[in-house]
């Protein structure tokens, strides 16, 4: 896979991937891959399908190229609650398809769950007439890496104390978030309708800032750091702490690390490793085959000229395939003593 395509699918859960998948491919197909499942993973493949909006063709050819598999027509650009009802009921024993269906469409969206379908740089311009404190109880409500992608086109001074209000651990309202949600959703889409799900999860602290600065460049993840750590040092240390970076990989355990390799490229790896510590190319090539190792420091001469941006891509799309291994509990990492796995 290109590392185009790798970045495209930074922090997408397994199950997106494959709710895109079966989104994205003849329906046909689906229904007989959905027909080889459990009741409980369709259950939760139905729901992820049901939350998808229109998906983006990047995406959609990222995961058929991580699947293996190619269609060169009759696909679908669309999941949606009218695609799950199709798939479920030719997949499953018509009562588990009734039961499944009624547990999904009971099932309400978050809060401002319609904004995935606009672009970011729509959302952005919407947002840059609200006040701050308005802006980050929106984006409070949207994953870390779609957030990064509006903040960037915001200017400087916006972008930071967005950021610092995000940082603090406050939970909003949820009349507030309701009356937000309705003017702003009808603002930008007056199609969309209020759903009144102000019940749903919402996200700020260092947990959400730390995970937010993992889709910045480097330049932006220090403005942003220098500005925490100028509002309070203590807050700075949560988030230095709750971040994991490329040189930590040197603390992971063998045994985690060779479950990490098994997820990455030779590609990646050898362009990752340029602007790695000694402890960090010591570390992956302690755990790698000598006739592995080979071919990495075969593929490590053979590279030009890279620029630093290539290379922190490569880093953090290792970052991203060990955070997806943690969330899925196959590893551990942990930011705590120096002892402890991570």
């Amino acid at each position: 896979m290109s590392s185009q395509n790798n970045n495209n699918l930074k922090n997408v859960t397994p199950a997106t991937k494959a709710a895109v998948f079966l989104a994205t491919i003849p329906q046909t197909i689906a229904v007989n891959i959905m027909q080889n499942l459990s009741l409980q993973t369709v259950e939760k493949l139905a729901s992820e399908i049901k939350s998808l909006g229109v998906i983006d063709k990047d995406l959609q050819s990222s995961v058929r190229d991580e699947f293996s598999e190619r269609f060169c027509a009759g696909l679908s650009s669309m999941g949606g609650e009218s695609l799950a009802k199709k798939l479920i009921t030719a997949a499953v024993p018509a009562n588990d398809a009734e039961s499944i269906l009624e547990k999904i469409k009971t099932q309400k969206d978050a809060p401002f769950a319609s904004l995935k379908n606009i672009s970011n740089s729509e959302i952005a311009r919407a947002l840059s007439n609200e006040k701050n404190p308005t802006v980050a109880i929106i984006l409070s409500y949207l994953n870390p890496q779609k957030v990064a992608q509006i903040l960037m086109n915001f200017e400087e001074s916006k972008r930071t104390e967005v950021i610092l209000l995000l940082s603090e651990n406050r939970e909003a309202d949820p009349e507030i978030v309701a009356r937000i949600e309705e003017m702003f959703v009808q603002k930008i889409d007056p199609s969309t309708s209020n759903n009144n799900n102000s019940n749903n999860k919402q996200s700020t602290g260092p947990e959400f800032i730390a995970e937010l600065l993992q889709s910045f460049d480097k330049t932006v993840e220090e403005e942003v750091m220098i500005s925490v750590q100028t509002k309070s040092m203590e807050l700075a240390d949560q988030i230095r702490d709750l971040m994991f970076t490329f040189n930590d990989i040197a603390k992971l355990s063998d045994r985690d690390l060779q479950k990490v390799l098994r997820e990455v490229q030779s590609e990646t790896l050898a362009i990752a490793l340029r602007g790695a510590s000694p402890e960090v190319t010591d570390k992956f090539m302690n755990n790698l085959s000598k006739r592995a190792k080979e071919g990495i420091a075969e593929e490590m001469e053979l590279l030009g000229k890279l620029k630093r941006s290539d290379v922190e891509n490569e880093q953090k799309t290792i970052i991203n395939s060990i955070r997806e291994l943690e969330a899925a509990g196959e590893i551990t990492i942990s930011t705590g003593d120096d002892d402890a796995y991570i």
